[in-house]
């Protein structure tokens, strides 16, 4: 659906190239400076940038054509630099209203539609960038007899949230037919977390390296594992991985109470109220008494 507005509402432009926005997001406080680049391979004339807010409709900010063409709906804090294949969108003096996805854009007449690239967010916010944790799980030996099994790959504790995760096999990127990541999960300290696997086969588990990473603001390090790893004394990580629901939620919790420390608790508690019932009986009976000694004999 998004496309298809989008191939509605942007304007004739000539043929660029392939775009590539290598960064997935950028974090940025309040009137500081951002700057979207997007790379045009194969040389370019008309580059297109659009801003699409979250529920809304993307809008043209400007184009590059020999000079900067700016839309009526943005003011001077946009403008543009264009080399001989990279252009740049920069925002000055960001303010709250320009959180968005950004994405160049080019006419391919070829095909009579507009080709993007794959978007840059901008999250206007006073956080540090964080980079993920990763932990890598082997696949387990009693599946992979039957030909294939899966690995898991938990990434947690990172920020922002705009995070896609690569796994490898050997040197080449593993194609998303073979992989299923869950949607990203806030963990209690405002961080986040995400759990992906991988389907593997016994002979690519026994011959190649397997790892994992992720495009992400601050790029973690891959992890990586094999069969050999998983033999020696001080194995990657156990097979069985732990949902990222158990990861979130046991920070922050003290130990469990011992059984001596919950019957000190009860044997307190009951010694209170029974302290507590003494002073009121106590009270009602001298009140009684007293009324008494006040009546004439």
């Amino acid at each position: 659906m998004f496309w298809a507005i989008v191939a509605l509402v942007l304007p004739y432009g000539c043929l660029a190239g392939p775009l590539t926005q290598t960064a997935i997001s950028f974090v940025s406080k309040m009137k500081k400076t951002a700057r979207f680049k997007c790379l045009v391979d194969g040389g370019s004339t008309v580059v297109h940038w659009y801003q699409h807010r979250s529920g809304q409709a993307p809008r043209r900010v400007l184009y590059y054509d020999s000079k900067k063409i700016r839309d009526a709906d943005f003011d001077e804090r946009f403008s543009v630099d264009k080399t001989d294949k990279l252009c740049t969108l920069i925002i000055k003096n960001i303010a709250e209203e320009d959180a968005a996805i950004y994405y160049c854009a080019y006419w391919d007449s070829t095909v009579w539609r507009k080709i993007f690239g794959s978007g840059t967010r901008l999250i206007v916010s006073d956080r540090a960038v964080q980079g993920a944790t990763i932990r890598l799980f082997p696949p387990n030996a009693q599946e992979l007899e039957s030909g294939k099994a899966l690995m898991a790959c938990l990434l947690t504790d990172f920020y922002p949230e705009v995070i896609r995760v690569e796994w490898k096999i050997g040197d080449k990127i593993v194609s998303s037919d073979k992989v299923t990541t869950d949607s990203v999960k806030e963990q209690k300290d405002g961080n986040y977390s995400v759990i992906s696997h991988l389907e593997i086969t016994a002979q690519e588990w026994d011959e190649k390296d397997i790892s994992c990473g992720a495009q992400h603001e601050r790029k973690p390090l891959e992890k990586i594992i094999n069969k050999a790893a998983t033999t020696k004394s001080d194995p990657v990580a156990s097979t069985c991985p732990p949902q990222v629901s158990e990861v979130t939620e046991s920070k922050d919790e003290g130990p469990p109470l011992n059984s001596l420390q919950v019957a000190t608790f009860t044997y307190t508690l009951l010694l209170a109220k029974s302290v507590l019932y003494c002073g009121i009986i106590s009270f009602i009976f001298h009140k009684v008494g007293f009324r008494d000694l006040k009546k004439p004999l």
